[in-house]
């Protein structure tokens, strides 16, 4: 026990070390960058539910969060490396962070059963909010940039006999396509998480159901699906598979008939 406690001290003083270094290295100064790296690597261990309860009381989600801003790729953590333009340290700190995000993530999925609501219930917000963005970038409707729209733009040519609109169409095609893959990363890595009926029953609410049916049915007004990706919408209807079980009997009629609606499609 005296050792538990020394080890908790040790990592309180550290979340506070990450949140006074991430405060001081608002210029990216590289020697702060590098306390950072340093201490999200120390942070790096194997939890156990009491780990896990102090870390994400003491805020370290937080700090993550802001430290892997808004490319936080807990699917597939290591697309980070691909980011051009961007220094090695930066681009370090971004992957453990978000490498430490997984841990905390998994960990809270295997010891749900074993902690607190107010912290399985942070740890799913942030996984919601994540979600949430990621669906609005993959969701970017390709009507604004239709190629075939203006008739007198398509006629207009660069020097080098490029359409520019038609340059610009297939750009924003790639980057949704690209987006839509992370979003059924994100999905396989929540299935991972989704492995206790304390979780599931909090992630069978209307909050996350009417998230993942938008993935896995929502059309655009021309009736194309907002999510393209076969794989993606797929891994949705998985995740909701692992989920509505939960559901309590006093599951709202509006959320019951949109599933029963989608499944009826």
């Amino acid at each position: 026990m005296d050792i538990q406690t020394a080890v908790h001290k040790i990592y309180q003083q550290l979340s506070v070390t990450l949140e006074r270094a991430l405060q001081a290295n608002k210029h990216h100064i590289e020697a702060q960058q590098r306390l950072l790296l340093v201490t999200v690597f120390a942070l790096s261990v194997r939890y156990q539910s009491v780990d896990v309860s102090l870390a994400i009381s003491s805020g370290l989600l937080n700090v993550l969060s802001q430290l892997c801003g808004t490319e936080t790729l807990l699917g597939q953590p290591l697309q980070l490396l691909q980011k051009p333009g961007v220094s090695q340290l930066s681009t370090a700190l971004k992957v453990a962070s978000t490498r430490l995000l997984q841990i905390l993530a998994i960990s809270t999925g295997t010891y749900a059963d074993k902690l607190g609501p107010k912290v399985v219930q942070s740890l799913l917000d942030l996984l919601c909010s994540q979600l949430k963005n990621l669906l609005s970038q993959a969701g970017v409707s390709l009507l604004t940039a239709d190629p075939g729209k203006n008739q007198e733009n398509q006629d207009k040519k660069s020097e080098d006999g490029a359409d520019p609109e038609k340059t610009d169409f297939r750009a924003l095609v790639r980057k949704q396509h690209t987006a839509e893959l992370h979003l059924g990363d994100f999905l396989v890595f929540l299935r991972r998480v989704v492995s206790s009926k304390a979780i599931q029953s909090k992630m069978s609410s209307p909050k996350w159901t009417e998230v993942l049916l938008n993935i896995a049915a929502q059309k655009c007004c021309s009736g194309v699906p907002l999510v393209g990706n076969l794989r993606t919408r797929l891994l949705a209807l998985h995740v909701l598979e692992a989920v509505l079980p939960a559901c309590e009997a006093s599951v709202e009629n509006d959320q019951m008939t949109q599933v029963l609606e989608l499944y009826a499609e």
